[in-house]
C-alpha cells in the first residue's frame, strides 16, 4: 500500500519563516530594551549632575602636610546627586574620598569642623578639608555619583584641577 506524502506549499513555508523572524526579533527587543534604557538613564543623569570644581574663591588649595581644601560648585541642574568622589591625586598616585549627605567620616570634613557631610544643592558650594594621606599633592579632581532605583553609579569626572599652595594668614 502506497501513502502519499504532500510537502508543505511554498507559501505556507515563507508564511512560518516571517512568523518566526519576527518572533525572535520580539524576543531580542524586550531582552536588549530595558539595558539600552538603563544605560541612557546612567548618561542623561550623569549629564545633568555637573559638579564644578571652584579656584576663583581661594577655597581650593594644598598645604604641606597632605591636607586639601577643595570648594565644590554645583549649577541650577534639576538632578540630585545622591554623593560625590573627591580623587585628590600626587606623586604618582591617588586616594577617593566619597562624600555622601549626612555621612560622618574622618577623612573629609567640612570647612570650619564640621564631620556631618553636605552635598551643595542647586546653585552652591561647599567646601570640604580632606586629610588625604599623601606627601605630594598636585590635583583634585570630583565626580558626581547618580542612582537611578536602587543602583548606584559614579559618573566620569566632571572637574579637575591643578592644587596650589594654600595662603597663610
Amino acid at each position: 500500500m502506497r501513502t502519499q506524502k504532500r510537502a508543505v506549499s511554498n507559501l505556507v513555508a515563507t508564511v512560518l519563516l516571517i512568523l518566526i523572524a519576527v518572533a525572535a526579533i520580539g524576543i531580542i527587543w524586550s531582552a536588549v530594551m530595558p539595558m539600552i534604557n538603563k544605560a541612557t538613564q546612567y548618561g542623561q543623569a550623569c549629564t545633568n549632575a555637573r559638579m564644578q570644581i571652584n579656584t576663583e574663591s581661594g577655597y581650593t588649595c594644598s598645604n604641606a602636610s597632605g591636607v586639601v581644601l577643595v570648594n565644590i560648585a554645583r549649577g541650577a541642574d534639576d538632578f540630585v546627586p545622591s554623593g560625590i568622589q573627591l580623587i585628590v591625586a600626587g606623586g604618582g598616585q591617588s586616594n577617593v574620598f566619597e562624600v555622601v549627605n549626612n555621612q560622618a567620616t574622618t577623612d573629609v570634613v567640612m570647612l570650619g569642623g564640621t564631620t556631618t557631610l553636605q552635598i551643595p544643592g542647586t546653585n552652591q558650594e561647599k567646601t570640604y578639608v580632606i586629610t588625604s594621606g599623601l606627601t605630594v599633592t598636585s590635583e583634585v579632581a570630583v565626580a558626581p555619583i547618580v542612582k537611578i532605583g536602587n543602583t548606584k553609579k559614579t559618573c566620569d569626572v566632571s572637574s579637575r584641577v591643578a592644587l596650589t599652595a594654600c595662603r597663610t594668614s
